[in-house]
């Protein structure tokens, strides 16, 4: 057994006779892949195969009982409106409706919803409440737009809601909604997050990549300082970009609320965007992001920032099988 973070796993040597198991455990997930469980909890994945005309039992994965809330029968009511706000409209359509919106109001916010987020926030538990936890919730809902972002979510979505859903990850979306914008209307960008070299790195690839002047850049790590921004004209759209991870940027923008209307800004939360335009974090190759698992070069490139997320993204079976 290894210890990574809070869960437990089995690496796969250990195998077992089937009938050392109690088949009412067992809740069958696709061919020969099983759940087992405990006191209404999944603790352990497996996969069935014969050998030596016997059934024996492969574990892939096993987690520490005490690390996993027992399984509600509906997903909660927090967690349901929260997933009903997502954007459901593909990148071009989203892309209109966000200009519009800020047109109309001056300013505008916009968040993206990852999986991990919904569970290392605890979105997906109504026994686990705290003030910090009810702010983000109400910054999620406040805010005028929330964007899907990643296959997890999707297939989250389509478990409960029966519907599709976009991936417009930010890593996507941006450079998407940024080349749509093109030279149609005088832009300028502002950066608040990351370290000052990856905000510096981050703002040199935004005015070379696609020729917007980048007029603020502060390292997430001090208080954004608005004073010291210029008079925006009434024709300029000031992008602002907001990297501090979740549920920080969030929280930030909802509490800035009032000077980002004043600033007249349209601010994206965007969580690790700004190391991959710093090139800090690179992207996985086109054959590896067609085939949906570029987490898994993520994972694997950088397991000191990314591997936890990716362990959490795991407890995704424990939706999809309720």
């Amino acid at each position: 057994m290894i210890v990574i973070s809070k869960y437990i796993f089995s690496l796969a040597f250990r195998q077992l006779p089937i009938e050392d198991i109690q088949t009412q455990h067992f809740d069958h997930v696709r061919k020969n892949i099983f759940w087992i469980y405990e006191d209404n909890r999944p603790y352990c994945i497996i996969k069935v195969e014969k050998f030596k005309k016997k059934q024996l039992i492969f574990c892939i994965l096993s987690y520490n009982l005490e690390k996993i809330p027992k399984i509600h029968s509906q997903m909660n009511q927090i967690l349901s409106e929260i997933l009903s706000k997502l954007s459901t409209t593909n990148k071009e359509t989203i892309t209109t409706d966000i200009l519009r919106q800020y047109q109309e109001n001056k300013y505008c916010i916009v968040h993206f919803l990852y999986f991990a987020t919904i569970v290392l926030n605890a979105l997906d538990r109504e026994d686990n409440s705290s003030e910090k936890k009810n702010l983000f919730i109400e910054a999620l809902h406040r805010g005028d737009f929330l964007l899907p972002d990643g296959i997890a979510l999707r297939l989250l979505y389509r478990r409960y809601f029966k519907k599709e859903i976009p991936n417009l990850n930010g890593t996507d979306f941006l450079p998407f909604f940024f080349s749509n914008l093109g030279q149609k209307q005088p832009t300028e960008v502002l950066i608040y997050g990351g370290t000052e070299t990856v905000a510096q790195r981050a703002a040199s690839y935004i005015q070379d990549t696609f020729l917007f002047p980048v007029i603020s850049v502060q390292h997430g790590f001090q208080e954004f300082n608005w004073n010291i921004l210029p008079e925006k004209s009434d024709n300029t759209l000031r992008i602002m970009l907001v990297g501090r991870g979740s549920p920080l940027q969030e929280l930030w923008g909802e509490k800035n609320r009032e000077k980002i209307k004043e600033m007249k800004c349209l601010v994206f939360t965007v969580g690790w965007l700004l190391d991959f335009f710093a090139g800090t974090e690179k992207r996985a190759p086109i054959w590896m992001r067609k085939a949906k698992i570029e987490w898994l070069y993520r994972a694997l490139s950088n397991p000191k920032k990314n591997f936890k997320k990716t362990l959490v993204s795991l407890e995704l079976w424990r939706f999809l099988i309720q």
